[in-house]
């Protein structure tokens, strides 16, 4: 079977070594976008199955390997070189790490629904790296060593941006790709589409002290620039959980930048705190604060802001404020890549910027807007040359560059102000047990000498710096051995679905001698058990579990990772360590059947079977076929102009029963689309609010990520009554919504036959020979995955 996507000159197809693939259907995040990837047998190729509209967005990508080379000795030891081929070019990267990219007390703040904030310390994975490429010294690269040959990053180079990112776990695997070392990069032009406005001004503050010519200090003392990140709603509703991904990812670009030596004094920008506004913010709405323009929305982000700092000098405090926003403008479109106020350094309440978030690339507006946030302005003169600080796109050799007129200004500033002087405050906490307790001989080896030296093996020992055999005088090891599972224990709820398990001893034989241990887990072959319902009326499990560890908690709070146990107390959140094993991982999907056990999330087939398999059809029946609902797919065009929601125009109507539900507006509008029950008057989601909402016995969800993006509404049922889906026309003309249901009915049935094919002649010329065959399953010229079809022999010899 092939699929054929058209990508205009954006397609790049990547074959793959190893293609015995049955079909993938995965979410990748790749520069910005979410691809559905498809990896089909037949054709060998990968290629992208969904598209976005706008096809000058879509970037070039191949999948390439990456390498490491031993650096030369006259480099430092900690420099790392690695090397790629992708667009017909090869990319050799000589990076060292970066210390001062994050706090070493950087502070996460979520905004989660239910008005609840949740704070955590958060330690960035991996090693962040900077350099260049060395084919391209003026470029710059700024990525995180993930593991061992993983990175994830950007390349600044001849006038592009390249991403790059591992190839995930679990699409290496169902693709046959070896090791570690495949990873996706993508390409954009680094031409942009807006450009930078005038900074701001505040009308009876004076930047004169700051800008004028004073004495300055030849030489300054290390300045460290903390500073703040914001991504709001639209923003966070757009990168999804790679969110914090790419607030590190265009830290780190800055913070290259802030390095660069043409700035003329050593310089950190440094991320003390983040924001990620997942859900509703009054301070922080567009629509709320009728924010039509780039000005309003720096406006409302610096009264915001002023409200969430701390003093100088604690843990979470910042110097300088950015947002990061795809909405810049707000309700209006425009061309702007970021604004700020200018000339205010130390300022607690003009210390602000707003910034383009469209990929790695806004790195670039941030350096430039935080800039202005000291007084530096717009090169002009004979410093006009394409620089950080061109008021257009900065370009050509120059472009990752400082001009003489922004370091003059930047030193003058930084030798006047005190608020830069210090780094963020270290929480030290000393070890409560010797190190060598703490770190085996393995790892004090690969601390001292790197990953690849280890211990002797335990039949070797240490002589003149060699490991060298102890021959015979020492014993063999003895390798652990797994006894018989015991009994299964006592089930861990008397209803509404436990677990219970089997356990087991390393003492068939203990490992001795230093033999290696028993590998795997003593505790297993989980089952779920009392799947009856409790008692209506009572708690949920995890509010039982939150109330087990303190009677001061009220509820459990449904939006943190599912495994962990988030308990409310007014209207803050606390982490209660893991939930209780066989705790249902979604309980607001009675469909999806999977649990958690020790923290993580299993398996469970719609058969209510630990790592099943099975699963429910499109029609929402276990382990069937599919045959008893229909698909349908229905355009909404309809040139409505009657304004407002009283006047809302019914679209169809979805009758009982019907399943797997998808609204989805063709392009942004100012429109919204409600639903009611039918014979109904109450509608749901009238205020155009993302959200959820229990009704006609399945969970309706609505998505509206603001005016650059299209509305969504979905559920899966089955509905226990009818729906109907309204258009509420707010001035904009209908752009049309595309709706795809499934009801209940008998689907058209497909036959699928085994097709036979002679591979080869016969083996005798005469006396009884044999012809080899092969079958494979046709329909309509396609070939399809054995499953459909009746168990036969597939490879067969014919005696003649």
């Amino acid at each position: 079977m092939a699929i054929d996507c058209d990508f205009g000159h954006s397609s790049r197809h990547q074959t793959l070594d190893k293609p015995k693939v049955l079909g993938v259907l995965s979410q990748f995040f790749l520069s910005g976008f979410l691809w559905l990837v498809r990896v089909v047998t037949y054709q060998k190729n990968l290629q992208p199955a969904s598209i976005p509209k706008d096809r000058e967005l879509v970037p070039d990508y191949e999948i390439t390997q990456l390498s490491n080379h031993r650096a030369p000795r006259d480099l430092h030891d900690n420099h790392r070189l690695h090397s790629l081929k992708a667009f017909d070019k090869d990319f050799q990267l000589s990076l060292q790490p970066a210390e001062d990219v994050v706090s070493p007390q950087l502070v996460l703040m979520r905004r989660r629904p239910g008005d609840v904030w949740t704070k955590e310390l958060y330690t960035p994975k991996g090693t962040f790296l900077q350099g260049h490429v060395t084919q391209d010294p003026r470029s710059h690269v700024a990525v995180r060593e993930l593991g061992s040959n993983q990175l994830s990053g950007a390349i600044i180079s001849d006038g592009h941006e390249y991403k790059i990112e591992p190839v995930p776990h679990h699409i290496r695997r169902k693709m046959n790709l070896e090791g570690h070392r495949h990873h996706v990069i993508s390409r954009r032009s680094l031409r942009s589409k807006g450009s930078h406005a005038e900074p701001l001004k505040v009308p009876g503050k004076s930047t004169e002290q700051y800008t004028t010519s004073k004495r300055t200090r030849r030489s300054l003392d290390p300045k460290v620039i903390e500073v703040m990140m914001t991504l709001d709603k639209p923003s966070v509703d757009f990168y999804g959980n790679q969110s914090m991904n790419y607030v590190l990812g265009v830290a780190n670009m800055v913070h290259r930048l802030y390095r660069d030596k043409s700035i003329g004094f050593d310089c950190s920008f440094t991320l003390t705190k983040v924001f990620l506004i997942e859900s509703y913010l009054a301070e922080l709405d567009i629509n709320l604060n009728e924010i039509g323009s780039a000005s309003k929305y720096l406006s409302v982000f610096s009264k915001w802001f002023q409200t969430v700092n701390t003093p100088a000098g604690s843990v979470e405090h910042f110097d300088n404020a950015v947002m990061l926003t795809r909405d810049i403008c707000g309700t209006n479109s425009c061309q702007l890549d970021g604004l700020a106020y200018f000339g205010y350094p130390c300022s607690t309440s003009l210390g602000a910027s707003v910034n383009d978030a469209h990929g790695v690339s806004a790195a670039f507006s941030v350096a430039h807007e935080v800039a202005h946030n000291f007084g530096v302005d717009h090169d002009s003169g004979s410093c006009y040359d394409g620089f950080i600080m061109s008021a257009g796109q900065a370009t050509g050799v120059n472009a990752f560059k400082w001009s003489a007129c922004s370091r003059t200004t930047l030193t003058r500033v930084f030798s006047q102000v005190t608020c830069y002087d210090n780094k963020p405050p270290k929480e030290i906490i000393l070890p409560s047990l010797p190190p060598g307790y703490e770190f085996d001989g393995d790892q004090q080896c690969k601390f001292i000498y790197g990953s690849q030296y280890t211990l002797c093996p335990v039949t070797t020992w240490c002589v003149s710096g060699h490991c060298v055999s102890v021959g015979t005088s020492l014993p063999p090891p003895i390798n652990g051995g797994w006894g018989a599972w015991g009994p299964y224990g006592a089930c861990s709820r008397t209803c509404g679905g436990g677990v219970r398990h089997r356990s087991r001893k390393c003492d068939s034989p203990s490992p001795q001698l230093g033999g290696k241990p028993c590998e795997g887990k003593p505790i297993g072959e989980w089952v779920i058990c009392n799947q009856q319902d409790c008692p209506p009326g009572g708690d949920s499990y995890r509010t039982l579990q939150c109330k087990a560890k303190s009677s001061s908690y009220d509820k459990y709070y449904p939006y943190g990772d599912p495994c962990t146990l988030w308990c409310i107390e007014g209207s803050s959140a606390t982490i209660e360590g893991y939930v209780e094993d066989g705790t249902k991982y979604d309980p607001s999907d009675p469909k999806n059947r999977d649990i958690c056990i020790d923290g993580v999330r299993v398996a469970v087939g719609c058969d209510d079977i630990i790592g099943s398999g099975n699963i429910f059809d499109r029609c929402f029946k276990c382990k069937a076929d599919g045959g008893s609902c229909i698909r349908k797919e229905f355009s909404y065009t309809k040139n409505w102009v009657k304004f407002g929601l009283d006047n809302a125009d019914p679209m169809l109507e979805l009758p009982n029963g019907t399943t797997r539900c998808v609204i989805r507006e063709n392009s942004p509008t100012k429109n919204i689309v409600v639903m009611k029950i039918k014979n109904s008057q109450e509608l749901i989601f009238p205020n155009a609010i993302s959200g959820s909402k229990d009704v006609a016995g399945t969970t309706v969800h609505y998505i509206r990520g603001g005016p650059s993006s299209e509305e969504k509404m979905y559920f899966d049922g089955p509905t226990t009554q009818a729906l109907v889906p309204l258009f509420a026309y707010f001035g904009t003309t209908n752009v049309g919504y595309t709706i795809t249901y499934h009801e209940p009915g008998l689907a058209a049935q497909t036959a699928f036959v085994w097709k036979t094919h002679y591979t080869g002649n016969c083996s005798k010329s005469c006396a009884q020979g044999n012809d080899h065959t092969e079958t494979s399953n046709d329909f309509n010229n396609h070939t399809y995955y054995a499953f459909y079809l009746p168990s036969v022999d597939t490879s067969s010899s014919r005696f003649e």
